[in-house]
Protein backbone atom coordinates (compact mmCIF):
# COMPACT_ATOMS: atom_id res chain seq x y z
CA UNK A 1 0.00 0.00 0.00
CA UNK A 2 2.81 2.43 0.90
CA UNK A 3 4.55 1.56 -2.35
CA UNK A 4 1.42 2.35 -4.35
CA UNK A 5 0.93 5.69 -2.55
CA UNK A 6 4.58 6.60 -3.12
CA UNK A 7 4.32 5.61 -6.80
CA UNK A 8 1.17 7.70 -7.21
CA UNK A 9 2.81 10.83 -5.71
CA UNK A 10 5.88 10.27 -7.91
CA UNK A 11 3.76 10.09 -11.06
CA UNK A 12 1.86 13.27 -10.10
CA UNK A 13 5.14 15.11 -9.49
CA UNK A 14 6.67 14.02 -12.80
CA UNK A 15 3.51 14.85 -14.75
CA UNK A 16 3.10 18.32 -13.25
CA UNK A 17 6.76 19.08 -13.94
CA UNK A 18 6.43 18.11 -17.56
CA UNK A 19 3.47 20.48 -18.08
CA UNK A 20 4.85 23.44 -16.14
CA UNK A 21 8.21 23.62 -17.93
CA UNK A 22 8.35 24.08 -21.72
CA UNK A 23 10.68 21.76 -23.52
CA UNK A 24 13.92 22.96 -25.08
CA UNK A 25 12.49 22.12 -28.48
CA UNK A 26 9.39 24.31 -27.94
CA UNK A 27 11.49 27.19 -26.61
CA UNK A 28 13.81 26.97 -29.59
CA UNK A 29 10.89 26.86 -32.03
CA UNK A 30 9.26 29.92 -30.47
CA UNK A 31 12.48 31.94 -30.48
CA UNK A 32 13.20 30.97 -34.08
CA UNK A 33 9.70 31.92 -35.22
CA UNK A 34 9.93 35.25 -33.41
CA UNK A 35 13.30 36.01 -35.03
CA UNK A 36 12.04 35.10 -38.50
CA UNK A 37 8.96 37.29 -38.10
CA UNK A 38 11.00 40.29 -37.02
CA UNK A 39 13.38 39.86 -39.97
CA UNK A 40 10.65 39.64 -42.59
CA UNK A 41 10.22 42.87 -44.64
CA UNK A 42 6.88 44.60 -44.57
CA UNK A 43 4.65 43.84 -47.55
CA UNK A 44 3.48 47.46 -47.55
CA UNK A 45 6.20 49.27 -49.50
CA UNK A 46 4.91 52.75 -48.77
CA UNK A 47 4.00 52.12 -45.10
CA UNK A 48 6.72 54.37 -43.72
CA UNK A 49 5.41 57.28 -45.81
CA UNK A 50 1.67 56.79 -45.17
CA UNK A 51 -0.30 59.80 -43.93
CA UNK A 52 2.72 62.06 -44.18
CA UNK A 53 2.84 65.80 -44.82
CA UNK A 54 5.49 67.05 -47.26
CA UNK A 55 6.60 70.52 -48.29
CA UNK A 56 8.51 71.04 -51.56
CA UNK A 57 10.28 73.97 -53.18
CA UNK A 58 10.63 73.91 -56.96
CA UNK A 59 12.69 75.89 -59.45
CA UNK A 60 12.62 75.74 -63.22
CA UNK A 61 11.75 77.29 -66.56
CA UNK A 62 8.31 78.70 -67.34
CA UNK A 63 7.52 78.44 -71.07
CA UNK A 64 4.78 80.80 -72.27
CA UNK A 65 2.22 79.66 -74.83
CA UNK A 66 -0.50 81.33 -76.89
CA UNK A 67 -1.13 85.05 -76.29
CA UNK A 68 1.04 84.97 -73.16
CA UNK A 69 4.06 84.49 -75.43
CA UNK A 70 3.18 87.71 -77.29
CA UNK A 71 3.65 89.67 -74.06
CA UNK A 72 6.82 88.24 -72.52
CA UNK A 73 9.73 85.86 -72.92
CA UNK A 74 10.25 82.55 -71.16
CA UNK A 75 11.76 82.98 -67.69
CA UNK A 76 12.52 81.23 -64.42
CA UNK A 77 9.53 80.23 -62.30
CA UNK A 78 9.16 79.30 -58.64
CA UNK A 79 6.73 76.96 -56.92
CA UNK A 80 5.99 75.80 -53.38
CA UNK A 81 4.13 72.50 -52.98
CA UNK A 82 2.25 70.92 -50.10
CA UNK A 83 1.57 67.17 -50.44
CA UNK A 84 -0.50 64.91 -48.22
CA UNK A 85 0.10 61.20 -48.86
CA UNK A 86 -3.40 59.74 -48.53
CA UNK A 87 -2.74 56.19 -49.79
CA UNK A 88 -0.23 54.08 -51.66
CA UNK A 89 -1.40 55.53 -54.99
CA UNK A 90 -3.15 58.85 -54.33
CA UNK A 91 -1.93 62.15 -52.84
CA UNK A 92 -3.56 65.53 -52.30
CA UNK A 93 -1.49 68.45 -53.59
CA UNK A 94 -1.64 72.24 -53.27
CA UNK A 95 0.91 74.62 -54.75
CA UNK A 96 1.70 78.28 -55.35
CA UNK A 97 3.42 79.40 -58.57
CA UNK A 98 4.98 82.73 -59.50
CA UNK A 99 6.92 83.97 -62.51
CA UNK A 100 7.60 87.32 -64.22
CA UNK A 101 8.14 87.81 -67.95
CA UNK A 102 9.27 90.85 -69.96
CA UNK A 103 9.74 91.78 -73.60
CA UNK A 104 10.66 95.29 -74.72
CA UNK A 105 8.14 97.58 -73.01
CA UNK A 106 5.68 94.79 -72.15
CA UNK A 107 5.52 92.57 -69.07
CA UNK A 108 3.48 89.72 -67.63
CA UNK A 109 3.15 88.41 -64.05
CA UNK A 110 1.72 84.94 -63.39
CA UNK A 111 0.82 84.16 -59.78
CA UNK A 112 -1.47 81.17 -59.18
CA UNK A 113 -2.73 78.81 -56.48
CA UNK A 114 -3.55 75.25 -57.54
CA UNK A 115 -5.07 72.18 -55.91
CA UNK A 116 -5.22 68.68 -57.34
CA UNK A 117 -4.90 64.92 -57.04
CA UNK A 118 -1.63 63.11 -57.66
CA UNK A 119 -1.77 59.51 -58.97
CA UNK A 120 1.31 57.30 -58.65
CA UNK A 121 0.96 54.80 -61.49
CA UNK A 122 4.35 53.07 -61.14
CA UNK A 123 6.44 52.30 -58.07
CA UNK A 124 9.86 50.67 -57.78
CA UNK A 125 11.60 50.77 -54.40
CA UNK A 126 11.67 54.50 -53.51
CA UNK A 127 10.97 55.70 -57.07
CA UNK A 128 7.49 56.79 -58.20
CA UNK A 129 6.20 57.87 -61.60
CA UNK A 130 3.12 60.05 -61.28
CA UNK A 131 0.54 62.21 -63.00
CA UNK A 132 -1.48 65.00 -61.41
CA UNK A 133 -4.31 67.32 -62.30
CA UNK A 134 -6.85 69.66 -60.82
CA UNK A 135 -8.20 73.17 -60.57
CA UNK A 136 -6.18 76.38 -60.52
CA UNK A 137 -6.90 79.94 -59.42
CA UNK A 138 -4.96 82.50 -61.47
CA UNK A 139 -4.32 86.22 -61.11
CA UNK A 140 -2.41 87.21 -64.27
CA UNK A 141 -1.50 90.85 -64.78
CA UNK A 142 0.08 92.38 -67.86
CA UNK A 143 1.08 95.59 -69.57
CA UNK A 144 0.79 95.44 -73.34
CA UNK A 145 2.58 97.49 -75.99
CA UNK A 146 -0.15 100.13 -75.86
CA UNK A 147 1.04 101.02 -72.34
CA UNK A 148 -2.23 99.99 -70.69
CA UNK A 149 -2.07 97.76 -67.61
CA UNK A 150 -4.76 95.09 -67.49
CA UNK A 151 -7.51 95.14 -64.88
CA UNK A 152 -6.85 93.20 -61.68
CA UNK A 153 -9.09 90.17 -62.06
CA UNK A 154 -8.87 86.54 -60.95
CA UNK A 155 -9.88 83.54 -63.02
CA UNK A 156 -10.06 79.78 -62.68
CA UNK A 157 -8.32 77.26 -64.90
CA UNK A 158 -7.02 73.73 -65.16
CA UNK A 159 -3.60 72.20 -64.65
CA UNK A 160 -2.10 68.78 -65.44
CA UNK A 161 1.38 67.38 -64.98
CA UNK A 162 3.61 64.34 -64.83
CA UNK A 163 6.92 63.59 -63.18
CA UNK A 164 9.34 61.40 -61.23
CA UNK A 165 9.44 61.37 -57.43
CA UNK A 166 12.34 59.84 -55.47
CA UNK A 167 12.38 59.34 -51.68
CA UNK A 168 16.02 59.67 -50.57
CA UNK A 169 15.16 58.71 -46.97
CA UNK A 170 12.00 58.80 -44.79
CA UNK A 171 12.26 62.60 -44.44
CA UNK A 172 13.83 63.82 -47.68
CA UNK A 173 12.95 63.51 -51.35
CA UNK A 174 13.52 65.06 -54.77
CA UNK A 175 12.05 64.91 -58.23
CA UNK A 176 11.42 66.35 -61.68
CA UNK A 177 8.11 67.48 -63.13
CA UNK A 178 6.45 68.97 -66.19
CA UNK A 179 3.37 71.06 -65.29
CA UNK A 180 0.90 72.58 -67.80
CA UNK A 181 -1.45 75.45 -66.81
CA UNK A 182 -4.40 76.89 -68.77
CA UNK A 183 -6.13 79.85 -67.10
CA UNK A 184 -9.45 80.84 -68.61
CA UNK A 185 -9.53 84.09 -70.60
CA UNK A 186 -9.98 87.36 -68.70
CA UNK A 187 -11.91 89.92 -70.74
CA UNK A 188 -10.61 93.51 -70.84
CA UNK A 189 -12.32 96.77 -71.83
CA UNK A 190 -9.37 99.08 -72.55
CA UNK A 191 -6.78 96.65 -73.95
CA UNK A 192 -6.56 93.16 -75.39
CA UNK A 193 -7.80 90.21 -73.33
CA UNK A 194 -5.49 88.33 -70.99
CA UNK A 195 -5.34 84.86 -72.49
CA UNK A 196 -2.80 82.07 -72.89
CA UNK A 197 -1.17 79.09 -71.22
CA UNK A 198 2.20 78.14 -69.81
CA UNK A 199 4.29 75.04 -69.12
CA UNK A 200 6.72 74.61 -66.22
CA UNK A 201 9.69 72.25 -66.39
CA UNK A 202 10.97 72.03 -62.81
CA UNK A 203 13.11 70.19 -60.30
CA UNK A 204 12.16 70.15 -56.64
CA UNK A 205 13.36 69.19 -53.18
CA UNK A 206 10.89 67.77 -50.64
CA UNK A 207 10.95 67.57 -46.85
CA UNK A 208 8.68 65.63 -44.48
CA UNK A 209 7.68 68.09 -41.74
CA UNK A 210 5.01 66.04 -39.93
Amino acid sequence: MRKMIFLLFFLIFVTSNSFSKPSIRSLTSRETASTVESDLPSSDNYGSFKNRHWISTALGQTHLMGDFYKTGDNAMGYEVFYTYIASSQFDFTANFHYSEHERDNEWLKLPSFNIGIKYKFYEKDSLNLFTLGGLGFYYPKAMHDDGVVTDSKATAGIHVGTGIDLKLNPDLGMGFMGHFHKPFTIKQENTRDVSGAYFNLMTYLSYNFL
